[in-house]
């Protein structure tokens, strides 16, 4: 399936609109419409839509390989992260904040319990 295919069959099972779909790469619905009509879209362009149907490209697709390779560095380094004392105390407070905010009313715990 070409990419003009992939990106249609998005739009379809996602039920996005030309507009919303256009914003990722800063253009109008019309535009974008017209684009995908014409097959005329730039190859940055394409590689800025492709990752958001990345669940049908292949492991051999560059931006699949990006992505895996992000993976193992965040992977590889995030305990060392969290070793970092400034960087605890900042996920710390943001988890207090958090739990304080999910805490502070019975609405807004019903709503965190059922997300």
């Amino acid at each position: 399936m070409d990419f003009y295919q992939q990106l249609k069959s998005y739009k379809e099972t996602s039920g996005l609109s030309n507009k919303e779909l256009g914003g990722h790469i800063k253009m109008s619905g019309d535009a974008f419409r017209m684009a995908v009509k014409r097959e005329s879209l730039s190859e940055l362009e394409k590689q800025t839509l492709e990752p958001l149907f990345i669940d049908r490209l292949g492991e051999d697709h560059p931006v699949q390989k990006q992505l895996d390779e992000v993976s193992r560095f965040l992977s590889q380094y995030t305990e060392l992260a969290l070793q970092d004392s400034r960087i605890k105390k900042i996920i710390d407070k943001e988890v207090a904040k958090r739990l304080f905010e999910v805490a502070s009313s019975k609405e807004a715990l019903e709503k965190f319990l059922n997300s």
